[in-house]
């Protein structure tokens, strides 16, 4: 009786002394982000500031070297150089995300796949608009894209020196929360996916049906409180000597303390050119039943761009988990509108499908 008593004791001790580790593991890092995430002080960033030099994204401790927007990416992200969470380099997976996300578009379809590591959580999806049949497939899939009801492969590939949109963002003062995005506007997509449902779909992309694909990889030490506003939409359009060409639009930007304003652009046939100002920039629209308009102020200069948004669906990426809270609304639909080219070439284009993604987050 008694060895069973001492056994039991040093369970309950140990179970006991667990429970603390973890409270106070808790219990610190809620305290850390008070302290240090809710109450940082707002930083103002120069997006004409141009980085040309290759080189390690931060120092050893840490703190982005260079902060700026290019058109290639330039800065080796190491993540043994990411700063410490508590101390511990160990608990550095807390807070580091990484999101990549893919868009295939044909005459079809749109498809828009994300895998998001939030370090403690990890989602993978896939959405599906078909354009005629107007229905929508939401299936949760491997990155392979096997499941019960979708199968296939895509590869994306791009030329060597093609422009991309590149961002580097400190969050904070420290420079040591930051944004990294690398955004592929334009790519060429070549395989099949086969939809296994009520029709039994076969999506084919190639070069003969107007295939077109991109990629958006970000990765960072996001503030506790995150909020941003991105939109973006590809597709092929004709010029006046009916050639086709690769055309698409990115605009992002952010109200928040976070300063997570992005170079609004339009990549334009293996080139970015930047869109003046937006005066109403992104906004949190929630009317799904009209069109959501963005424009520049003066609309007959070059850079002058007007654009409408029409929302045909809506994704949520939602959980709500104390602390963190996961809250990102995809919305899928289309874009029409203009951009005056550097040149001053009126560029128009109708039905390029895109997203439309509005993140707010505590995580």
């Amino acid at each position: 009786m008694g060895l069973r008593t001492r056994k039991f004791y040093k369970s309950l001790q140990t179970n006991f002394s667990f429970e603390w580790i973890l409270f106070a593991l808790v219990f610190f890092s809620v305290n850390y982000i008070i302290t240090n995430e809710l109450n940082f002080v707002p930083i103002s960033l120069d997006e004409s500031k141009y980085i040309q030099k290759e080189g390690k994204l931060l120092n050893t401790n840490g703190t982005i070297i260079e902060y700026g927007i290019s058109n290639q990416p330039l800065k080796e992200l190491i993540e043994e150089d990411l700063r410490t969470f508590l101390g511990l380099k160990t608990l550095n997976f807390l807070r580091y995300k990484k999101w990549d996300q893919f868009e295939a578009v044909n005459q079809d379809a749109y498809i828009l796949v994300d895998i998001i590591d939030l370090g403690y959580l990890t989602y993978v999806q896939v959405l599906v608009k078909f354009f005629e049949k107007q229905q929508d497939e939401i299936q949760s899939l491997q990155i392979t894209f096997e499941s019960l009801s979708i199968t296939g492969s895509l590869k994306f590939s791009k030329k060597m020196n093609e422009q991309q949109q590149v961002a580097i963002k400190p969050l904070t003062k420290q420079k040591n929360n930051f944004f990294y995005l690398i955004k592929s506007l334009c790519m060429e997509v070549k395989g099949q996916l086969q939809i296994e449902n009520q029709h039994n779909i076969l999506l084919n992309f190639n070069n003969t049906n107007q295939s077109i694909g991109g990629r958006n990889i970000i990765r960072g030490i996001f503030n506790y409180e995150t909020n941003w506003s991105i939109a973006t939409a590809k597709g092929k359009i004709q010029q006046k000597d009916e050639k086709l060409i690769n055309f698409a639009i990115s605009i992002g930007s952010s109200d928040s303390r976070d300063s997570l304003k992005l170079q609004n652009v339009v990549y334009l046939d293996g080139e970015i050119e930047a869109i003046n100002s937006i005066k109403s920039g992104i906004q949190q629209f929630n009317d799904m039943s009209i069109p959501w308009i963005l424009a520049t102020d003066n609309l007959a200069i070059p850079g002058s761009f007007k654009v409408e948004f029409h929302p045909l669906y809506t994704n949520q990426i939602y959980d709500d988990l104390y602390i963190i809270k996961i809250n990102v609304k995809q919305h899928l639909g289309y874009f029409s509108g203009f951009y005056i080219t550097k040149k001053g070439d009126i560029i128009t284009f109708d039905k390029l499908y895109g997203v439309y993604e509005i993140n707010n987050s505590r995580w």
